[in-house]
C-alpha cells in the first residue's frame, strides 16, 4: 500500500518473496498517479498597434497532460485566432503543457482580456489570470477648411 501517494510514486511495481523452499516474483503493477492541472506561466498583458499580431502563452503542469483552451469577450477574435498546445515533456511523469494564441491583424475591437483555462479530467480546471491586449489606434490627419 502506497498512502498518500503523489506523482513521483508512479511507476512499475512487483513483488519478490524469497524462502528456503522456492523463489517468487508477482506480475507488474503499474501505478499511475493523477495530478490536477496546476497553473506554471500566467498569459501577460500587452500593447500593440492596429494591424498588428499578438501572441499570448501559458503554460500547466498535471498528470495526464493538460489541455489549455482561450476566452475573450470577443469570440469573433479566438475563431480567428491560431492556438496551439505543446506537451513539452516529463519530469518523473508530471506533464508540461503549453499554450500559445495568436492573432493578427489586430483590431480596436479586441481590447480587453484573454483568458486561458487548463484542464485534464483530473479535479478542477485551472484558470490563469487574464492578460489585457489593448490596442493602440495610429492618429489620422484630418484637413480642415478655413
Amino acid at each position: 500500500t502506497i498512502a498518500d501517494s503523489i506523482y513521483t510514486d508512479a511507476g512499475v511495481y512487483s513483488c519478490h518473496s524469497i524462502n528456503a523452499v522456492d523463489e517468487v516474483t508477482s506480475n507488474v503493477a503499474t501505478l499511475v498517479v493523477e495530478v490536477p492541472p496546476a497553473i506554471s506561466l500566467h498569459p501577460v498583458s500587452q500593447t500593440r498597434n492596429m494591424s498588428d499580431s499578438v501572441t499570448f502563452s501559458c503554460t500547466s503542469t498535471g498528470v495526464p497532460a493538460p489541455t489549455i483552451t482561450w476566452a475573450t469577450t470577443g469570440q469573433a477574435v479566438i475563431s480567428a485566432a491560431t492556438a496551439n498546445n505543446v506537451v513539452l515533456g516529463s519530469d518523473s511523469t508530471l506533464y508540461t503543457t503549453r499554450s500559445e494564441l495568436t492573432v493578427s491583424n489586430v483590431q480596436k475591437s479586441y481590447d480587453g482580456d484573454f483568458n486561458c483555462t487548463a484542464s485534464n479530467g483530473v479535479g478542477s480546471p485551472a484558470t490563469f489570470n487574464p492578460a489585457t491586449l489593448t490596442v493602440q489606434v495610429k492618429p489620422t490627419l484630418v484637413a480642415v477648411n478655413k
